[in-house]
Parts: C-alpha cells; structure tokens; sequence
C-alpha cells in the first residue's frame, strides 16, 4: 500500500507520542464527554490487566472531522471494547465511587479541571491502592472540549505513612488523656506539652506550661542530673530513653521518685515523648520495709546482749 508524505509524518509522529505516553509511570487515560474511555497508556493497561494498545489520536481527528482512513476502523473497534468492558466505573473502590461521580459530573458540566484521591483496583492482584488523579480538558480552536485527560500518580505509600502516623497520633492523644500515666511531650530542655496527670503529680498548670516554667533540667535535683543527661544522649543517638529512676522537684520543693523512659517523635526529630510513672508508693514501701528490718535488727541485737 503507497502512503502519502502526510501520513508518513503523521503515523510517525503519532508512534512517537504513544511511545512518550506510554513511558510515563503514571497511569493515563482520556475519555470522551461521555464518560466513555477511549484511550489508555502502557502502565494503566500493565496496572488494570488490559492488554490491548489503542489510540487516543484518532479519536481526536474523529471528533474534528478529520480521521484518517487508516484509522477508522481501530477506533471503532477499541471504543467500543472499552465502553463494553466497562473498567472504568469498575476499577474504582466502591466506596469512592460516588465522590468520584459526583466531580467528574460537576466538571463536565462547568468545564473546569479538578483533582481526586481514589483507590484503583490491581488487576494482577485484586489490591486496591491510592492514586492522586488529574484531570483536564482538551479543547478546540473555537474552545470545546473534545476530550478529557485523566493522568493517576501513585500515593498508596504516602496514604500508608499517613494512615500510620495518624493510628500512632490517636495512641499518644490516648495516652495524654490518660489518668494512670505521666506523659509529657519536650523540646529541648522544656516541657512544651503535658497531661494533667503529670501537672497534678508536680504541682504545676497549664499557664506554668505556657509560659515555659516547666524545664526537665531545672526540675531534676543536682544527684540525678548526670544519670538524666546519660539518659537524653542515649535518646539522641537511638531515639529512646532506657527506662530509669530519678526525682523531679515539684512546684512547692518536694521530690517526686518517678520511673520514666522516652522515645523520639518520628513527626519532629527535635521533641521526644517520655512516660512518668509515679514511684513514691514504692519508695516509701522501700523505706517503710527497710525501717522495719532496721527495728528488727536492732531488737534482735539487742536481745542477744541480754
């Protein structure tokens, strides 16, 4: 078959536009005002299992009138696969589907672009993960649109770290609620945040808080500081503080025995979250049991003079 010069250049150009398209990782896909697919690249068709190359091409001289002969018949053909197949309403989450809907009929009916987070289906493995989809018109000279193009970049790492992050926010806010527990949250040397279990086990309030009066340094008697300073290089270099026992100077002078270990926050490397256990029931249990062997000992030596 004798082509001519133009649909040389034309089938040429258009091969190296598919192989463009095709090479990007992100999923790609153009659909008609219908909602109907017409056109998807290598890595949508790797990604959701459809196998065969169509083009997107044609169906844009199609809609101006100007398809070229060659072809008519592989668009036909591939439109109307795609409208049978159907993938497009059935790889999206259920859940997401409406919200989806919803935007996409809102865009076609205003003709502005707009942006969605959804979960696609993998058509290797059944798994459903996040994308980030885009999507926007493309229009004639006279401004109508012919074809909207929807490119998905891949976010189902970062919608884990989020989903992670936001499961270890709700342990921590349950933690600071909580009435068995000192938990404190430091900068540095001072207290930028506390629960009121904490507050109430060394004197102090919020406005002491706030005003930036609450210092592990300055709350930390002259015997422990050493021991405490051991413990923050130790939360440095393996983000966690071994759990030890020390005092804390409460507000009105006395000492607080605690037990307290620490780890480093993965949000801000800068602030660490400590645990405070109240120790005083313990160490006058201590004190008391050690009164107590120190009377018998005494009474027993002094009965043995007898």
């Amino acid at each position: 078959m004798v082509t001519t010069k133009e649909e040389r250049i034309y089938r040429e150009g258009k091969e190296e536009f598919y192989a463009l398209i095709d090479a990007l990782p992100q999923l790609i896909w153009v659909i008609r005002p219908d909602g109907s697919v017409v056109y998807t690249n290598q890595s949508w068709r790797d990604y959701s299992g459809w196998p065969t190359p169509y083009s997107c091409e044609s169906e844009h001289h199609r809609l101006n009138g100007q398809q070229p002969v060659l072809d008519r018949l592989h668009t036909r053909c591939h439109a109307n696969m795609l409208s049978n197949y159907a993938f497009w309403p059935q790889n999206l989450h259920p859940e997401d589907r409406e919200h989806d809907l919803m935007l996409r009929r809102q865009a076609f009916a205003t003709g502005e672009p707009y942006s969605v987070e959804y979960r696609l289906r993998d058509g290797r493995s059944g798994a459903y993960r996040w994308f980030l989809a885009q999507v926007a018109p493309h229009r004639n000279e006279a401004g109508d649109i012919l074809l909207w193009m929807v490119s998905c970049t891949n976010i189902d790492d970062q919608k884990q770290k989020e989903e992670r992050l936001h499961h270890s926010q709700e342990c921590v806010d349950l933690l600071l609620n909580s009435s068995i527990v000192g938990v404190t949250i430091a900068e540095g040397e001072n207290f930028i945040d506390a629960n009121d279990t904490f507050l109430h086990m060394t004197g102090y309030n919020r406005q002491d808080l706030r005003e930036g009066r609450m210092n592990w340094r300055c709350m930390t008697p002259p015997e422990h500081l050493a021991h405490t300073h051991q413990a923050h290089q130790e939360l440095e270099t393996r983000n966690y503080m071994t759990p030890f026992e020390k005092e804390y100077i409460c507000k009105d002078g006395s000492r607080l025995p605690v037990v307290i270990g620490a780890v480093t926050l993965p949000t801000n490397s800068s602030r660490h979250i400590a645990f405070v256990l109240d120790n005083s029931a313990r160490k006058e249990l201590e004190q008391r049991k050690d009164t107590f062997l120190g009377m018998v000992s005494h009474e027993l030596k002094t009965r043995s003079r007898l």
